[in-house]
């Protein structure tokens, strides 16, 4: 009998977070700046509700944004509690700063984005970085990430996310504090066996449907800045003596198996000393230097970097080494993935004999 368990895996890249552009806006986001920063930021919560701005360069400014909707001739009677606590914040810094000469605040600005000054006798730097990516749900995402140091020690930062060009709708988020990280799509693997040796795994997407069958080794293909996820795994469940089947290479996404490798052995003698659960030895292999192996069965294709379809997908090949127990016979055979299938094949399964030399 077969032992049962079940696990839940977490990838890297997608649920969604949130909208919280709700939170009190800290000091430390809005020392170091300058006036037209903060009369910005204070007119952008005005234009979250859809103020009709009077002035030109307020007009021109959010009219270029993929959110802005202008609707109403007054927002008051919309802004929370916690808008109102910003806006008066954002007016005591413009204020500030009309009373100080601001030539004398910047100890040093460079091009870098980062910038050092002096505010109530505390070094304070600051450093600015704006990056792009592709999210498999949300489209294209602008990340503005901004840290804030108080001399020697650091305050949480300031992250501000959007999409600007959406897969569905416009989404954006404000975060006051050190990080924010896009997981993906969860699946579910059910683990059978016992020994080591005999465990073998079912794979299911989140609509449980199986997607791949494989025995201990599995490999998981990331696809950087991309919807797309691989899989691959030997199975040697469906391992048959009469037919000389010693199991099969599945290579999957997602969305379920994209083509499969059954693989035979010449002879019954061969068949018989070739134990199906101590055989093959796999192997992933890349092929360009950027790409990455990791705990030797991931493989993070940065080669292909927001790859929009599976047809797009190759540069590496799965390592199959075959050995008869009984002597130093085996067969070694690459399987290269072209055109996001095994050996670009359009078949759905395909029959290779496995040849045992010394």
């Amino acid at each position: 009998m077969r032992l049962f368990y079940l696990l839940v895996f977490f990838l890297t890249t997608s649920s969604l977070i949130a909208q919280s552009d709700q939170q009190e806006i800290p000091d430390y986001v809005l020392i170091g700046k300058d006036m037209n920063q903060l009369r910005l930021m204070r007119n952008e919560i005005f234009a979250r509700y859809g103020y009709i701005f009077k002035s030109d360069d307020l007009k021109e400014y959010f009219s270029k944004k993929i959110w802005y909707a202008p609707e109403h001739e007054t927002v008051d009677h919309l802004l929370t509690e916690i808008d109102k606590g910003n806006i008066k914040r954002i007016l005591h810094f413009e204020n500030s700063l009309k009373n100080t000469n601001s030539e004398n605040l910047f100890y040093e600005k460079t091009e870098s984005y980062i910038k050092e000054f002096i505010y109530n006798d505390n070094l304070i730097v600051k450093s600015l970085e704006i990056s792009y990516m592709n999210h498999y749900k949300l489209g294209k995402l602008k990340l503005l990430k901004e840290e804030t140091y108080f001399g020697g020690e650091g305050t949480p930062t300031s992250i501000f996310v959007e999409t600007i060009k959406p897969r569905n709708e416009y989404w954006s988020t404000t975060k006051y504090f050190n990080d924010i990280r896009f997981y993906s799509q969860f699946f579910r693997v059910v683990k059978y066996g016992c020994c080591g040796d005999e465990n073998y795994f079912e794979f299911y997407n989140l609509n449980d449907e199986l997607i791949l069958q494989s025995n201990e080794k599995y490999f998981f293909i990331e696809v950087p800045n991309s919807k797309l996820e691989l899989f691959a795994g030997f199975n040697n469940e469906i391992i048959d003596k009469g037919k000389l089947i010693l199991g099969k290479l599945t290579l999957s996404s997602l969305d379920g198996e994209i083509n499969s490798i059954v693989f035979k052995a010449e002879s019954e003698d061969d068949y018989e000393n070739m134990i199906p659960w101590f055989t093959p030895e796999i192997e992933i292999v890349k092929k360009e230097n950027q790409d990455e192996i990791k705990n030797d069965n991931k493989l993070v294709l940065w080669s292909k970097n927001e790859a929009e379809g599976i047809n797009m997908i190759d540069g590496f090949s799965l390592k199959i080494t075959f050995k008869d127990d009984s002597s130093s016979r085996k067969c070694i055979v690459d399987i290269p993935v072209i055109s996001g299938s095994l050996l670009g094949s359009t078949k759905k399964e395909i029959f290779i004999n496995v040849e045992l030399k010394e």
